[in-house]
């Protein structure tokens, strides 16, 4: 993540064994063996007589190769940011590690071009889209580059059934799909919209006249739900919004039958 630096080279110095807690992961590099360990509260990585220290860090691991550079996968532990990462260089006279970067997704598309290596990960933020992270392989910084939305191939009006399987972050993270939810929600109910399809809940599924998709907000579950439907006969579009202390709002066409998960919503305070 541009700007944190979390990941510092200390002197090269054996560590104290009882400092050690246990070996994480190890590869063979063109430098030697590259290991981690977890060393109390944090993580280190040692290669070639050098340990770099992720600060806070539980876990870690060696993951997508390119070439002789190695992608590192970090985790402070918990459900909040699932994964960070670093570029291991371990190429004789320029053993580094990049500083860390993500979005705290853990699906990473490793590929490269003609002069940087690309990691592409989905933005957690429902709306932003997915998000390249370019290392140019000469020093620590990793430069954060957004690819913007690109269009889902299901335009407004198009068959309902078509989103079964998929998840409302889809709706809203594609591009022919901006202008109609800023048409009906405004900018203030469709940024809660983003927020509160940040966590867990269930995919588009058929619900009787509906397609509907149901989240909530990460972390806060127990005060917030989304529900985002799709009327099978035309499409159409049904937003409900149900926040603590602040009721439901709906938005679109709720005159006729509307899913159970709405009207359930509409009965809480």
């Amino acid at each position: 993540m541009r700007g944190w630096i979390l990941i510092g080279l200390l002197c090269a110095a054996p560590a104290l064994a009882q400092d050690i807690d246990r070996e994480l992961d190890r590869i063979d590099t063109v430098s030697g063996p590259a290991v981690l360990r977890r060393v109390g509260p944090d993580v280190v990585l040692e290669i070639a007589g050098q340990r770099f220290v992720a600060e806070g860090m539980t876990y870690a691991a060696f993951d997508e190769p390119l070439g002789e550079v190695r992608l590192v996968r970090f985790s402070a532990g918990g459900t909040a940011c699932p994964a960070l990462y670093a570029w291991l260089d371990p190429r004789p006279g320029s053993v580094r590690l990049t500083d860390l970067f993500g979005t705290c997704a853990d699906l990473p598309v490793v590929g490269w071009t003609a002069d940087a290596a690309v990691v592409t990960l989905p933005s957690l933020v429902a709306g932003e889209g997915k998000v390249d992270f370019v290392w140019d392989g000469k020093g620590l910084d990793v430069a954060e580059v957004p690819q913007g939305l690109a269009e889902a191939g299901l335009p407004p009006g198009g068959p309902a059934s078509a989103w079964v399987g998929r998840w409302s972050q889809d709706l809203l993270d594609a591009a022919e799909w901006q202008g109609p939810l800023q048409a009906m929600l405004g900018a203030s109910a469709l940024e809660d919209l983003r927020r509160m399809v940040s966590g867990p809940g269930y995919p588009f599924e058929v619900q009787g006249d509906w397609v509907v998709s149901q989240t909530c907000q990460a972390h806060n579950c127990g005060d917030t739900t989304a529900i985002v439907a799709l009327r099978r006969a035309d499409g159409a579009l049904l937003v409900a919004l149900w926040e603590n202390g602040q009721g439901t709002r709906v938005f679109g066409d709720s005159s006729g039958a509307v899913p159970a998960g709405v009207t359930e919503l509409r009965t809480k305070p």
